[in-house]
Order: C-alpha cells, then structure tokens, then sequence
C-alpha cells in the first residue's frame, strides 16, 4: 500500500488505514517537501539549508543526518519503504506514496472533465498548522502557499464559468463562496458570489453579502467596495438581467453562453413574515434639549443602536419622533429572532447614555408577530400590530427597563431571566401578559433550557447510541477520536448525546459547550464557556475568585507550561499583566490559546477518560474553529472523545481522518 499523505487543510499521513506518526517536525516538514519535488528530489545541502538556515554548515546536516534516521525509523516501522537517501540526495519512490497537494497541481491544470475533482482536493492551506521557525523554511512554505493558492483560484473561476454556461447557479454560488473563502477582500471573487445570487433571483442574499463585504473594507481597510461592485448591486437591486457578468468577471476566459437567466425578482418586497419588533424610546432622554442639540443626539443614538442591532443580526426600519423601531428576523429570516432582539435590548441599556449625551436611559419593547414587510432591502418596513404593540409598551416601560410580550416570553423561555408586570395605560391596545426583561439565565442552548422538563419516550436511535458507545470504547484504549452527530434542526441531535450519556458508567468527565446564534459572540466565548465548566465556575464569581481557580487547577494538572496561563486568562477575561503575552502579536497569541487550550484538555484525558461536547458548529467564529482544528489535530495522543453536532452546511476537514466517525 502506498503512503498517503494529507498536506493541504489538515495534515496527516496514512499507510494501511494507520496514522503515522512523526517523531519530531521536521520530519513531517522534510516528507512534505520531497512530495512536491517526485522527480528528482532534493541534495543534501539543499535541505539542509532550507530546513535549518539558521545553523552552522556541519550543524545543519548533522542535524539532517538525525531527522533523516528518525524518518526513516518511523516509515521502516509501518513497514513503508518510500525512502531513497544517498550520499549526495534525497527523494521519495514515486510509486510508494500519495500527496493530495501534488495530485492537485498535477490534476488542476488539465481539462474541464475533472476540474471539479481536482477542487475537492484543495481543502485548505497547505500545512496549514505547521509554522516555520527558520527565514528559508518560512519563505518556502509562504511561497508553496501562494502557488497553491492562486492555482486554486483560477480553477474555481473556470469552473464557475463552466457551471454558470450549465445554468448550475446552485453550485457555482457553492464555488464562488470557495473562492471568496481563499481571500475575502477579493472584489473579484465577491462580485462572482454576488452575481451567482442574482442569477437565482436571490436579491436579498446579494444585499447581505454585499453590506457585509462593505463592512469588511471599512473596517479593515477604511476604503469603499470598488466601482464595479457597487454597479453591480445597483443592477441587482434594480432587477437586471446579469448573463454576461461572469464572462466580465473572468475576462480571461471568454466562453459565455447566449443563454437568457431567469429574472431577478422586482425590488419591491411585499410579503408576510413572522419576527420580533424592537422599540427603543428616548423621549426621557431627549425631553429637555434644544432643538439642535436633540437631532445632534439622537443623531449619535440612532448610530449606536443600529451598531448594536446590526451585530445582533437585526435590520433598523427607522425612527419616528424620539423612538427607534428595528426588525429581528426579517431580512434574512430566521429562527431565533427574539433571543437576537432581547440580547440587543440587553446590550443597549449597558451603554454609557450620559456619555453619548442622552439625559436618560430609554425605554425599550419587544413584541413578537407577524407583520407584512415592504420595501426594498434599503428600507424595510414592517406593518403589523406587533411593530404598534412594541411602541406602546416602550412607552409605558418604565425608564431603563425592557418589557416584553407573552409571545416574546413564550419563544425565548428557559433563555432569559423574566418578571411579570403590570402597567397602566397602553393607549387602547389590549398587550395581555406583559413581562419586564431582566437578563440572561446562563443557559446556552435550547437543550440546556428544555432539560428541566419531562422528556417523551426516546426510541429508534439504539444503533446510534450503540455506534458512540463503540467510539469511546476506542478511546479509553487510549486513543482520541471525534464523532459527529449530523442532521437538520430539531432532528434530535442534542437529545442523542444527552442519551448516551446517560448511558455512561465508570471513571470518565463530561466538558459541554457549543455555539449560539442570538448571542453576540466575542472571539473564542464558546471556548470560554468550555473553560467555565472545567473550572466549576458560577455566573456571580468576581475574577479573583476565577484567576485563583484557573492557578489551582492548572498547578494541579502539572503538565501545563506557566506561559500558557497568561493565555487561558485572557479568554476567561481576565486582566493581564504578564509583559511576555502583551508582547506577542495576534497570530502569535492565537497560537499560544490554541496550545493552551490543547494541553488543558489533553492533560485533563490522562487523569481519566474525557468526553467534549460541542454543539452547533454551523454557528462557530473562526477563532473557536481554529483552536477546535488544533485539537482535533493532536486527539491521537490521549483518551478524549470529542462529540460534535452540526447541521449539514457546516464544513471542516476531519473527513477521512482515521479517527473521524460520522453518525
């Protein structure tokens, strides 16, 4: 059996369906570098120079010499003879291995009959999660990135030309979003997306890409999208026939078809939609003011607010006098709009008002309904009783408080923390229950706030539950694994784990968290969520309590270096006065959270069997997966089961790994 070697995405090498094992880096580092040179391979003062520049001459191939033994020794021991080393140079048997980075560049430039095949194999950066230490083997592995890269890209564009002539528009959307996904402030390959949404008549989901990618410019680059993006939109939002705007886009390519795509929808929306109403009343806050100073103010508010319903994932329809209507769920729809409103009504009554200028904090409601929305993305409005029932109760609150109707009660139960109340007048309308919002529960899943109740019969998922029980048999044989539970919402993917582990007897720990999609998630919050249950710690711990918890659990693992403490600290939040983290740039802290991270959990195995739940990985941030992907990377080396759930969108690049199980 040849040697498979996995390069791109994730790393990993397989002989026999068995992982092989590499004593040191740069052993992975110098096997990787002989795949890609198949002909003739390498000298031995070549690689000694690239793969320890930093060396003395005698230091450095000695130092080959070793690495070469151990490798040697590693691929012998799996009875893999790929290997060819002489006194002069160094190369793989052509016949005895497989690289999914060399059969990509090899594959990538041929035809368009296996164009998509060769795609597939790109599932990331090549060594994504090896970083060099030595100036040569940096601008090496910079530069084979690169390369990879941009052959990456100019297949995706072909084989979005190729779909589009085939009126795929389904699958050129799922290649331009690959394409976009190789380099995000490319207006290249975001104007690809934007057009593969048009020619599906898919005007809302342009408008949304399109005002996140302008968000994207200004907040990183300060700079405006391009003047053929913005003509782009215009045509979209108008309505405009878009059949020759990937011909224009890859203008290297011309071989569009004269085909006519079917029409966008009419920019004018009218339909009915059920969400939740946001109504922020300043009228407390403004009452004394000249006019003037009142619009300069509210002015300032309105920006504010819409920050924070915009991160939310809410739409403002506007103001009317002193109040302040936004829409949760209308464009795009989806299904936890009013625990997105309620965590944007909580995030706007913790600013700082006084500091804005507003004399008082405001009076805010939310009701939950259907409305008819009209318009255009640009400006939506709702008509309903639910946008009246919302006003009214904002302006009965009292000041500084948030109320809510039964109906928001009903959809965020279990979530959020709430109180009756009663009020007076509400100009006529009839409001039923209300209830004064008072905070989050600390609950962070639907599960979490159903596990109280009583719970119907569970059948028919036995072979399930039996396929996990086998998993964690392999792992406290001593080797990691991860297992995903996949399916749609409300399919019973949560309530599965909860069964089995109901099911477990014996020395084991259970670590729980998961991602959310009402919550406005800071970078790596379900990694501290995950923090919190290792460390037993409550919502009402001041930090000190917290820091002296993390030092005492950590001092008690012993396997923990002390320069990964500054890390853990910082994603509990805590202050951090340890000069050598403040010293370190972003990407040198993500590494250093992700080793942390990695060896808590890893050490933590090694004291007794551990199970890790998370959920919902179709709403994960990228630092959460960054740190997921380096523990998955490393799960072979201890007794962990990694239990995931997510839906069928979500991505990643365990498949096929040897201790990657799917249920």
């Amino acid at each position: 059996m040849p040697l498979e070697l996995i390069l791109l995405g994730s790393t990993e090498a397989r002989h026999d369906g068995l992982a092989v094992a590499f004593p040191t880096r740069h052993c992975l580092l110098l096997l990787a570098y002989l795949a890609l040179q198949p002909e003739h391979g390498e000298s031995r003062d070549a690689l000694a120079n690239l793969l320890w520049g930093d060396r003395e001459d005698a230091q450095a191939k000695g130092s080959l010499r070793q690495t070469l033994y151990r490798l040697r020794r590693s691929l012998e021991h799996m009875n893999c003879q790929v290997l060819k080393v002489d006194q002069r140079r160094v190369q793989l048997v052509a016949s005895a291995f497989r690289c999914d980075a060399l059969s990509f560049q090899q594959s990538v430039r041929e035809g368009p009959e296996g164009l998509a095949a060769a795609l597939d194999l790109y599932r990331g950066e090549f060594l994504a999660h090896c970083p060099a230490t030595d100036p040569a083997l940096d601008t090496w592995l910079r530069n084979e990135r690169q390369r990879l890269r941009e052959l990456a890209a100019d297949g995706f564009r072909r084989l979005a030309t190729i779909q589009k002539q085939a009126r795929c528009y389904d699958q050129m959307e799922h290649t331009a979003r690959r394409l976009v996904e190789l380099d995000e402030f490319d207006e290249t390959a975001q104007r690809l997306l934007l057009t593969a949404y048009g020619l599906q008549g898919r005007r809302a989901a342009a408008i949304t890409a399109y005002q996140a990618l302008k968000d994207l410019l200004a907040d990183q680059l300060a700079v405006c999208p391009e003047p053929e993006t913005e003509a782009l939109i215009q045509k979209i939002r108008a309505g405009e026939r878009l059949e020759f705007q990937v011909g224009q886009i890859v203008a290297s390519l011309d071989r569009q078809a004269e085909e006519k795509p079917p029409a966008l929808s009419q920019s004018f929306l009218l339909e009915r939609r059920y969400l939740t109403v946001l109504a922020v009343n300043l009228a407390d806050g403004l009452a004394d003011m000249d006019p003037e100073s009142s619009a300069k103010v509210q002015d300032l508010l309105f920006a504010e607010v819409s920050d924070i319903v915009r991160r939310h994932g809410g739409h403002m329809q506007g103001a009317v006098g002193t109040e302040l209507l936004a829409l949760f769920g209308a464009q795009p729809a989806y299904e936890h709009h009013a625990l997105s409103a309620c965590s944007a009504a909580l995030s706007i009554l913790k600013q700082d008002w006084a500091e804005i200028g507003c004399a008082a904090p405001p009076r805010i409601g939310l009701d939950s309904g259907e409305v008819v929305i009209r318009g255009s993305s640009e400006a939506l409005e709702a008509l309903g009783s639910a946008v009246v029932r919302a006003g009214h109760l904002g302006r009965a609150m009292p000041v500084s408080s948030i109320g809510i109707t039964a109906a928001v009660q009903h959809r965020i139960e279990g979530f959020y923390e709430v109180a009756p109340v009663q009020l007076g007048g509400h100009g006529g309308q009839d409001l039923g229950n209300l209830f004064r919002l008072i905070g989050h529960s600390g609950v962070r899943d639907r599960w979490q706030a159903r596990e109280e109740r009583p719970l119907s019969r569970f059948t028919g998922r036995e072979t399930h539950i039996t396929e996990l029980g086998w998993a964690l048999e392999r792992v406290r044989g001593g080797r990691g694994e991860v297992a995903a539970v996949v399916g749609e919402a409300g399919i019973g993917k949560s309530r599965l784990i909860h069964e089995f582990l109901e099911t477990l007897t014996g020395d084991y720990s259970v670590i729980r968290t998961g991602t959310v999609s009402h919550v406005e998630d800071a970078p790596y919050r379900p990694v501290a969520d995950l923090l919190r249950v290792w460390l037993k710690i409550e919502a009402s711990d001041s930090q000190d309590v917290i820091a002296r918890r993390l030092a005492r659990q950590v001092e008690e693992l012993g396997a923990i270096p002390p320069e990964h403490l500054p890390a853990l600290g910082a994603i509990l939040g805590l202050p951090i006065e340890d000069h050598g983290w403040v010293a370190l740039s972003p990407p040198q802290r993500r590494e250093r959270i992700i080793d942390a991270v990695r060896t808590v959990l890893l050490s933590e195995s090694r004291r007794q069997t551990l199970v890790v739940v998370f959920e919902d990985l179709h709403w994960i941030d990228d630092e959460t997966q960054t740190v997921l992907d380096g523990l998955v990377d490393y799960l072979p080396s201890g007794p962990l089961l990694l239990l995931v759930t997510y839906r069928p969108e979500y991505r990643h690049q365990w498949i096929g790994r040897s201790f990657f199980c799917l249920i």
